[in-house]
């Protein structure tokens, strides 16, 4: 990345790992989710996949008292991430921790690729940040994505690098000269 960007750091998101983020991210995502279909889940009782259907019995589970502490945890994690990545700066990782799941994986195995798949996508859906996923390479034919985290209200200028970013990529640049997309304004 380094010949794409002007500088790099190393940031850690959560000190004491991801998990606070992945458990009030599906706090509120199953939260939201019941209030929604909860309802028309219970009238007319639909067929659902084994983990789909044990998800939403889950999401019933949720009190409204545990959504508020989510919604509270969640401003603060929003902040802390506002704080480490300012309007002139990109987050950059891998979009999921392997490949994608194979069809025929089922179970156990599948709901943990879940998880920690969602380790990794949920501080977007936290923060509302912007976040783009590009195909990075490939591992056995199969595909591996990078994505890049814009700051909160930058959607506009992420989608701009990362069409650059592709552009130059394509062309089988290994250096790129980087555009006023992610440079301070001052």
């Amino acid at each position: 990345m380094k010949p794409f960007v002007e500088s790099i750091d190393t940031l850690k998101l959560a000190y004491d790992g991801m998990g606070s983020w992945l458990n009030t991210f599906r706090t509120l995502q199953g939260y939201e989710v019941w209030q929604e279909h909860g309802q028309w889940i219970e009238e007319y009782q639909p067929s659902f996949g084994t983990d789909i259907d044990q998800r939403f019995k889950w999401a019933k589970t949720i009190t409204k008292e545990e959504y508020e502490q989510a919604v509270s945890q969640q401003k603060k994690l929003k902040e802390h991430f506002v704080q480490l990545l300012d309007e002139d700066s990109l987050l950059m990782m891998p979009t999921a921790p392997s490949i994608a799941p194979l069809l025929k994986a089922k179970g156990e195995k599948l709901e943990e690729q879940r998880k920690r798949t969602l380790l990794m996508t949920c501080v977007s859906g936290l923060t509302g940040a912007p976040q783009v996923s590009v195909p990075s390479m490939s591992i056995n034919g199969l595909p591996v994505g990078v994505s890049f985290i814009g700051s909160t209200h930058q959607d506009l200028r992420l989608l701009n690098w990362v069409k650059e970013y592709d552009e130059k990529v394509q062309k089988g640049a290994t250096t790129i000269e980087i555009s006023d997309h992610f440079l301070s304004r001052n």
